[in-house]
């Protein structure tokens, strides 16, 4: 019987796009994985029919599509959260610094490394070995009562036959807990959150070209996105008169455990919608979806990770 469990994720980053690396050092525990190479078909059709009927004769294969999500508990140590976060804010975007606990600091960049993944398919010993690998949009949500969930969107290059891979242990995991969230600053207030979403959206795709069913290195097709959407409860109507006024300034959170933090910055950040519809007699709630813009200087969004890592790339 083949079985879910033990499945996993590893990774390695590649020094050219579309040659895989090996071994795969960094692991990631997953909640969920749909990353697996995809045959797109579709049916030949012309006027002839048969010759007697109307239905095709054949299928036509499109592409092979080299790609999906995983999705897991966010940690700041030992669940593959920083690899992730470097994937998806660019190559040379990390500063490391400190003896212990280190900063990571990570600043918004214009191209992205690629990555061999490895979706370790539970018990299967059926494995997918993937190359090229660029992340085309990251997603951290946290809700109450919950760890915080970072879902990972990947495209990529080329694929191996499935086969059995040796699986690497993850490193002891120290989860982003709900009750480690503060206060979201937005033009010198603090808000209290009842949910809260970051998403890093690459706008990257395939690119197909003649010759081949796979995609060439995958590269964006629109300008990146940086969003913070929230939930709060309503205590003043000071984000209806920020969103109303086109406010623009840095929205900050930092979730912290001990020595442990994930600190976000959102430059120029201006709320392009806000509602706050009122359908009980209980507390009214405003739902606020900030966007961040860049100035030349900040470029949208900077992240700092600190934890216990001297690498950005084993976090």
């Amino acid at each position: 019987m083949v079985l879910g469990l033990l499945t996993q994720a590893s990774f390695a980053v590649e020094v050219t796009p579309g040659t895989a690396v090996s071994p795969r050092t960094v692991g990631m525990r997953l909640t969920s994985n749909d990353l697996a190479p995809k045959l797109k078909s579709s049916a030949l059709k012309n006027l002839t029919g048969d010759g007697t009927v109307p239905i095709s004769t054949g299928p036509l294969q499109e592409s092979i599509e080299v790609g999906g999500s995983l999705k897991a508990q966010a940690c700041y140590q030992g669940g593959a959260l920083g690899l992730l976060l470097e994937l998806a804010m660019g190559t040379g975007s990390v500063t490391t610094t400190g003896a212990g606990p280190y900063d990571h600091t990570m600043v918004l960049t214009a191209t992205q490394d690629t990555v061999t993944i490895a979706s370790e398919r539970g018990n299967t010993a059926k494995d997918d070995v993937m190359n090229g690998c660029k992340l085309a949009k990251l997603v951290l949500s946290v809700q109450p009562g919950q760890a915080m969930e970072v879902a990972a969107d990947f495209v990529g290059m080329g694929y191996d036959a499935r086969g059995a891979v040796a699986k690497i242990t993850p490193a002891t995991p120290y989860y982003i807990k709900h009750n480690h969230c503060g206060q979201i600053g937005f033009n010198s207030a603090n808000y209290t959150a009842s949910s809260l979403t970051l998403t890093i959206d690459r706008k990257v795709s395939p690119l197909m070209e003649l010759g081949t069913l796979n995609s060439a290195e995958p590269q964006p097709t629109d300008m990146v996105e940086i969003i913070l959407e929230a939930e709060l409860v309503v205590r003043d109507n000071v984000l209806q008169v920020a969103a109303l006024a086109g406010t623009s300034a840095n929205a900050t959170v930092t979730l912290t455990d001990g020595t442990r933090s994930l600190a976000i910055t959102l430059h120029n950040a201006v709320i392009m919608d806000h509602s706050d519809p009122i359908s009980s007699v209980g507390v009214i709630k405003q739902k606020v979806k900030w966007q961040a813009f860049g100035d030349g200087t900040n470029h949208g969004l900077g992240i700092v990770l600190t934890n216990a890592n001297s690498s950005v790339r084993a976090s």
